[in-house]
């Protein structure tokens, strides 16, 4: 989920930087996570722990950070397209 949002910051702010887009991207993750956790406190063999939302978390500062290195080392001049 926090890649889907990353690309899909990343395609609508060109100007941006790489920074603002995965903060956007985190909070995206976290309001979806957030909304998930809701809607399982409601279901009777499901239960909705913040916990959850915190590990969805992690998860996408992981990928968003493998997704940097990534773009660091392959396309350096795409990180730096707002300069």
């Amino acid at each position: 989920m926090g890649l889907l949002w990353l690309r899909a910051w990343w395609m609508s702010l060109p100007r941006a930087g790489f920074l603002l887009d995965a903060t956007l991207a985190l909070i995206g993750t976290a309001m979806v996570a957030s909304a998930d956790e809701f809607h399982q406190s409601f279901l009777p063999n499901r239960t909705g722990v913040p916990s959850d939302v915190l590990l969805d978390c992690c998860g996408a500062v992981a990928l968003q950070l493998f997704a940097y290195l990534v773009l660091r080392i392959r396309w350096p001049k795409r990180l730096a397209r707002a300069a």
